[in-house]
C-alpha cells in the first residue's frame, strides 16, 4: 500500500513541480528584464518555496535546526554536504534574505527550465571541472561579489552528490579559493539529511513520508587559521553533526 501511495504522490509532485518550473521560466526572465536582479531573486525564492510545498505532497516533513538568521552586514560562506538537487531549494528558501549564490557545474546552465536561467543570471558561477584554472578565477570573482554585496556563497565541497549519510572528503581547491578572497566572511557549515532518502527505493518515485532536516551549525571563525586548518575543522563539525542525528 505504501508503495502505491508513493507512486501516486510522486506522479502528482512531478506534474506540479514540472509545470511550475516551465511556467516560472518566462516569469523569471521577465522579472530580470523589468526589475533587475532583485526582482529575479524574489521569483527564484518563490519558485523554491513552491517546490518545497509540492514536495510535501509526497508526505515529506522538513525540519530546521540551528540559526538561519545570519548577519547580513558581512559576506557569508555556506558550506554544505550534497545529497540531491533538492538541497538547492532548501537552502534558497531558508537563507533567502542572504541572496545565496551557488557554485554549480556548468551543465546545469543549460536545458533546465527556471534552474538554468537562475544560475546564469543571479550571480552564481557555473564551473567546468575539467578547467580548474578557469573555475578558480570564477570563484575568485564570486568571492569579490559577495564581499561587495554581503550576500552568501553556497559551496558543496564534496564535489558530487552522495546518498550514504557520510560527509565525504572535500575537493578543497574551490573552497580554498573562496576563503582566500573573503577573509572577513562568516563561514557557516550546513548538514542536510533526508534528501538522499527521497529516492531510496527507486530513481523514478519519491518514497512517501521522508524526513528531511536542515542543520545549521555554529559558524567557524577564520581567526588567522590556514585554509587547510579551516577546511579540516569544517569537515569535522559536519561529520560529527551527521553522526549525532
Amino acid at each position: 500500500m505504501r508503495l502505491i501511495v508513493s507512486i501516486i504522490t510522486s506522479l502528482l509532485f512531478f506534474a506540479l513541480g514540472g509545470a511550475m518550473l516551465v511556467l516560472m521560466h518566462p516569469i523569471q526572465y521577465a522579472s530580470l528584464r523589468l526589475g533587475g536582479a532583485r526582482a529575479q531573486q524574489k521569483v527564484i525564492t518563490f519558485s523554491a518555496r513552491l517546490m518545497l510545498f509540492f514536495l510535501r505532497v509526497t508526505g515529506a516533513r522538513i525540519a530546521v535546526r540551528g540559526n538561519t538568521q545570519l548577519p547580513d552586514n558581512r559576506p557569508i560562506i555556506l558550506v554544505s554536504n550534497h545529497q540531491s538537487l533538492f538541497d538547492i531549494p532548501l537552502i534558497q528558501v531558508y537563507f533567502a534574505r542572504l541572496s545565496p549564490k551557488y557554485i554549480a557545474k556548468h551543465q546545469l546552465g543549460k536545458h533546465f527550465p527556471s534552474v538554468s536561467i537562475a544560475l546564469r543570471y543571479n550571480g552564481s558561477v557555473l564551473i567546468d571541472r575539467d578547467n580548474q584554472a578557469q573555475a578558480i578565477r570564477q570563484i575568485f570573482e564570486l568571492g569579490q561579489r559577495i564581499t561587495e554585496t554581503n550576500h552568501a556563497a553556497v559551496i558543496f565541497p564534496e564535489g558530487s552528490r552522495h546518498r550514504d549519510g557520510i560527509v565525504h572528503p572535500f575537493k578543497s581547491a574551490g573552497l580554498k579559493a573562496l576563503l582566500k578572497k573573503t577573509p572577513q566572511a562568516h563561514i557557516v557549515p550546513i548538514v542536510i539529511q533526508g534528501n538522499a532518502q527521497l529516492f531510496r527505493r527507486s530513481r523514478f518515485f519519491i518514497c512517501f513520508g521522508t524526513r528531511i532536516q536542515l542543520n545549521v551549525l555554529e559558524p567557524v571563525g577564520q581567526n588567522g587559521k590556514t585554509a587547510d586548518e579551516l577546511i579540516a575543522e569544517i569537515h569535522e563539525k559536519m561529520q560529527a553533526a551527521m553522526e549525532s542525528t
